[in-house]
């Protein structure tokens, strides 16, 4: 009882129970809110950013819900009871994050969480992370997601985030999840790599926090996603930033052109998502090494019909031959991207 389906139906109940108690409205409702499922949780969201002085979007609220009679203490009751079932719905979400988070042990997590009432809500968040942070081990560094578009959706998104050596199946799972909530949309794959396997990135959820999330990679993996409001989005599952991310500001903070190296330049392999999904495959021999780190995920290998692993020709890439195009995608340097 703790989703936005049902925050709004608890807080017309307990007004509700204050109307025929007395305690509120001088003891006269309406036929409305007397009816199961007429206070949206929207409302909430719009009561409690309601911070004038004269409250005049709940005022409009209680004329939509037909009521007449009220003074202006109602209107803090009413602020106090939306107040109370938010702080209720975040600390019992933040402590099943906190009770996963504890239980799983690792040092590093990132959490998704989706749907309009924690986008909306003027306080959710903040409160969310206070309380996850206030029940975790003190040793686990966590870091709250947000992806939008309802809850179905948001959550087939970011249901992909995981370790970062599943990376390029992380994305191959994504990517179909973005074509399917965005249709009409241009998306697409980038292999991020160079000629020495050697591509540094910042605000990485497994770089040094030090040094503003500073890594070096063999090579990197997101999806990108031409949104008709919002314009270029990039989608990297390792990011510190909002995912997804505006493509300026990932440019700007996360890949930093200023600091680009001649002799060492990276390189974009960009390919059609829907290309990706149908030739990309991987039977995951680069994971049996001394230096793999996680289990492989539990989910079966991505194959086609005719390939059981071509990784590296996703990572074929070289400097005078940019730009370049074949079967795989067209490889660019940062300055042609």
């Amino acid at each position: 009882m703790v989703a936005g389906m049902y925050m709004g139906e608890l807080v017309r109940l307990v007004i509700e129970k204050l109307v025929k108690g007395n305690l509120i409205f001088r003891g006269v409702g309406s036929q409305l809110l007397f009816t199961p499922n007429t206070f949206p949780t929207k409302f909430i969201s719009e009561i409690l950013a309601d911070e004038g002085g004269n409250m005049v979007q709940t005022r409009q609220i209680l004329d939509e819900l037909g009521i007449e009679t009220y003074v202006y203490s109602d209107l803090l009751v009413l602020r106090e009871v939306c107040m109370t079932v938010s702080r209720r719905s975040a600390n019992l979400c933040a402590a099943a994050i906190a009770c996963v988070l504890n239980r799983i042990g690792k040092k590093k997590a990132i959490v998704g969480i989706d749907g309009s009432t924690y986008r909306f809500h003027p306080f959710l968040h903040s409160w969310v992370k206070d309380k996850v942070r206030e029940l975790l081990d003190p040793n686990i560094d966590f870091h709250l997601v947000q992806a939008g578009d309802g809850s179905g959706r948001g959550a087939a998104l970011v249901a992909a985030i995981a370790d970062k050596l599943n990376l390029e199946e992380n994305v191959w799972h994504l990517s179909k999840q973005l074509i399917s909530a965005f249709p009409t949309s241009n998306c697409r794959v980038c292999f991020l790599t160079n000629c020495k396997r050697k591509v540094s990135l910042w605000h990485q959820r497994t770089g040094d926090p030090n040094f503003e999330g500073f890594v070096v990679w063999d090579y990197h993996v997101f999806a990108m996603l031409h949104h008709d409001q919002q314009g270029e989005l990039i989608f990297d599952l390792d990011t510190t930033l909002q995912f997804p991310c505006s493509a300026k500001e990932y440019v700007e903070k996360a890949i930093r052109p200023d600091c680009e190296c001649h002799n060492n330049r990276r390189l974009f392999r960009v390919v059609d998502a829907k290309l990706y999904i149908e030739k990309f495959a991987s039977d995951r021999s680069h994971m049996i090494s001394p230096e793999t780190f996680a289990h492989p995920p539990p989910w079966p290998i991505i194959v086609t019909h005719n390939c059981q692993n071509n990784l590296s020709k996703w990572l074929e890439v070289a400097v005078d031959r940019c730009p370049h195009t074949d079967s795989y995608g067209c490889v660019f340097d940062l300055e042609q991207v």
